[in-house]
């Protein structure tokens, strides 16, 4: 799942925070990073019943940031 399908989905950090409990910063961050952690993905994924997936395409980034 990529930050614009989030976005497009919640369309806002108040409303991420309100219907899955996340900080609304997770937004911001994730739009620096350029990724949405898994473990974020999954809870985001459960919180919409499945209408956002979670994908493991971003892992390479994610791997990539944590060896750096």
């Amino acid at each position: 799942m990529t930050f614009e399908e989030v976005y497009g989905y919640f369309g806002s950090g108040y409303r991420l925070q309100k219907d899955t409990g996340m900080s609304h910063s997770n937004f911001q961050n994730w739009r620096e990073r350029g990724y949405i952690p898994i473990m974020m993905q999954i809870r985001i994924e459960k919180a919409t019943k499945g209408k956002l997936k979670a994908s493991l395409s971003h892992c390479m980034n994610e791997a990539d940031n944590v060896n750096n």
